[in-house]
């Protein structure tokens, strides 16, 4: 189970046993680490009895945990389970996009039943839209795509609201013929026998007959040699015909600009010849598109008007065919069923699966709660099409399945979806606020909030757990400041020259928007939702108190020498929190001014840039230990000019030379003695 650093998260329990009843039930979170509950949270039932879920938790930090589900008024573990809980997760389905929704095969039992799926929120609330009429989205993409004539489909619609029963949508498509006028002579050809031809929308071309030999057979075999996109044949032996190769309304033949003896040796005429309009509803059987597909069927399957039985759309991701109909009634009596059709028509239509033609189920409506699975072969398993889920969360299907539609569903799966936006970026806003107003004179409270006067043109730092920088900003007339961060746990830092603030370094937890949800909506498809206007929940209001403390340094004993370091790692990031140890090797000495240098140990640590800045006395002499590097040193501080300006502490430790420890062993020796 998954879970994202700063996502509010609902962990689910399906009793596929049932063996959970009316005594207390409840899930312990416990850290694998030292076995401590870190939180016990109750489980509650849904609409659907088998599948109970918990309230919401947000957790802070990248871990590990063990789930202990446990039952009963003396609790027993009934199940176990680990949380994986990281900063940018893997989300099991998209937010915001339409995805299919599968059980398999073998975990329904066969590809002849009634299945269904129920959706929950991570509140356990179901999803409850409107009913709707029967749907099914094709399988594949519908482009163009070539077609046979007479190639149908056979469907019906129910309820059956006009009695008109199952109605075939046929495709027509024929091909055009330039029918002689009458027999030709077919005499042998003479110079000047010519005649010009177009096919279809193709380029004009020459046909010549001049150099043909007497009879029929000779002038289709020279017709046939040289007609391109056309073919020539005889008709009832006397007669000749040109007919297109396509097949469609768009197929024509034009003849034109006949010479010498062509027209009275062929029998044929100059003009355009176009197909016959009753005989082809597709333009060109090569290449039918989806608009034409929507005007065949919404025609042909229909009660009084086009459209009036079914509608076929596209659908807008996939471009897959759509059908959905329109008449009869919304809800589960609502049904497609494709009972015949030409089978490389259903596959070019991705329809094969569909109705009792392919051994598939009719397509229903769905009364808002329980969405019909469409068996797929290509899926194996029964398929939920176009779910899309609009936020981050936790999300639970439950299928139910059933012999056939008269039968009780029955519930026989769970599953469980993450969705996450991965490292997606949060707008976050802060107000920097007085908090005692009552303090404030009437004419020092902030003319715009009347109460807290706002800390103005104040640094605001966000770091995280370890002291990382995050992101910074400047407090506007307002005391307010923006930043886009991911979700996570963080520390805001006030800072002001001159100013220190009675309460700082707050900490502070981004959620993600999408994730924090007032009332559940899916989309199953559009749009049975609308948007949720919600109050931003990144907005937080930090009251601090400032006050102006004395915060020069006092006068030195002596001349001081400032030292710095900048720390990074080899890929480049700071090197926070590096400890880095000065002892002093010399004798305590006495200054000119009087003053003695005595110490024995100082202790430093980079800050979240990897910086660390100190003063020294100049002239003396120092040990110093940076442990994360392993080196240390002896120094001695610049003095004078070479003290004017701050010193990199890395330039001194490179000039001196490195230091080895080196043991004595001080090991017994025995006595020498000798053998008499």
């Amino acid at each position: 189970m998954k879970a994202r650093i700063g996502q509010a998260k609902t962990i689910p329990f399906y009793d596929s046993s049932g063996e959970i009843g009316g005594e207390a039930f409840v899930v312990e979170i416990v850290s694998q680490s030292d076995g401590t509950v870190v939180d016990t949270l109750t489980m509650t039932q849904t609409l659907v009895p088998a599948l109970y879920v918990s309230g919401t938790k947000t957790f802070e930090a990248v871990t590990q945990l063990d789930l202990k589900f446990k039952y009963g008024d003396a609790p027993a573990v009934v199940a176990t389970d680990v949380l994986v809980i990281g900063t940018a997760p893997l989300t099991d389905v998209p937010v915001t996009t339409p995805v299919p929704l599968t059980v398999g095969k073998s975990l329904v039992i066969g590809t002849d039943k009634v299945v269904t799926a129920r959706i929950f929120d991570g509140a356990g609330a179901a999803f409850a839209g409107s009913a709707t009429f029967a749907k099914h989205t094709g399988n594949q993409a519908v482009t163009t795509f070539s077609v046979n004539n007479a190639d149908a489909l056979t469907i019906q619609v129910l309820p059956d609201t006009n009695a008109v029963g199952a109605q075939a949508a046929v495709i027509l498509c024929e091909r055009t013929e330039a029918l002689g006028a009458g027999a030709g002579a077919y005499a042998g050809g003479s110079p000047g026998d010519t005649a010009s031809y177009r096919i279809d929308d193709g380029l004009q071309r020459v046909l010549d007959l001049s150099a043909v030999a007497a009879g029929q057979a000779a002038y289709l075999a020279a017709l046939n040699a040289q007609l391109n996109g056309a073919y020539a044949e005889a008709v009832n032996g006397t007669v000749v015909k040109i007919v297109t190769d396509s097949l469609g309304s768009s197929s024509e033949v034009i003849l034109s600009g006949f010479g010498g003896t062509f027209e009275a040796n062929t029998g044929l005429a100059a003009g355009v010849y176009s197909a016959v309009a009753l005989n082809s509803n597709v333009s060109n059987s090569d290449a039918v598109t989806f608009s034409e597909v929507k005007a065949i069927i919404e025609v042909a399957v229909a009660d009084a008007a086009p459209g009036d039985r079914i509608a076929v759309t596209q659908d807008a991701t996939s471009n897959a065919l759509v059908l959905t109909a329109t008449s009869g009634s919304a809800g589960t009596s609502s049904q497609i069923d494709l009972q015949a059709g030409t089978s490389s028509l259903l596959t070019s239509l991705g329809l094969a699966g569909l109705g009792s033609q392919g051994g598939g189920l009719a397509a229903l409506g769905s009364d808002g709660t329980a969405l019909q699975a469409i068996y797929s072969t290509a899926a194996v398993g029964y398929v939920v099409s176009d779910i899309t889920f609009p936020f981050v969360g936790d999300y639970f299907v439950v299928w139910h399945r059933a012999d056939n539609a008269a039968d009780p569903q029955v519930p026989f799966h769970f599953d469980a979806i993450f969705l996450t936006a991965g490292s997606s970026e949060q707008q976050v806003n802060i107000r920097v606020l007085d908090p005692d107003p009552d303090s404030l004179a009437d004419a020092a409270k902030h003319p715009i909030t009347g109460t807290h006067e706002p800390h103005i043109n104040t640094k605001v730092y966000v770091s995280d757990k370890k002291g990382n920088p995050i992101s910074y900003g400047v407090t506007d007339s307002e005391g307010r400041v923006g930043f886009s961060i991911g979700p996570g746990v963080y520390y805001v830092t006030l800072v002001k020259d001159n100013i220190v603030f009675g309460t700082n370094n707050c900490k502070i937890v981004i959620q993600d928007e999408r994730a924090i949800m007032p009332n559940w909506l899916l989309t199953v498809p559009p749009p049975y939702g609308s948007p949720i206007v919600k109050a931003p929940t990144n907005a937080f209001t930090l009251y601090s108190e400032a006050f102006s403390p004395t915060l020069t340094d006092p006068a030195p004993p002596a001349p001081m020498c400032d030292l710095y370091a900048d720390l990074y790692r080899m890929d480049g990031s700071a090197l926070a929190n590096a400890e880095i140890y000065v002892s002093l090797v010399q004798a305590p000495d006495l200054l000119a001014s009087g003053t003695v240098v005595y110490d024995t140990k100082a202790f430093y640590r980079t800050d979240g840039h990897g910086r660390v800045t100190f003063s020294l006395v100049q002239g003396i002499k120092v040990e110093v230990a940076v442990a994360p590097l392993s080196i240390r040193r002896i120094i001695t501080v610049p003095s004078g000019d070479d003290a004017a300006v701050p010193v990199n502490l890395f330039t001194l430790l490179s000039q001196a030379d490195d230091m080895f420890d080196i043991i004595r062993p001080n090991i017994a020796t025995a006595p020498r003695r000798t053998l008499s």
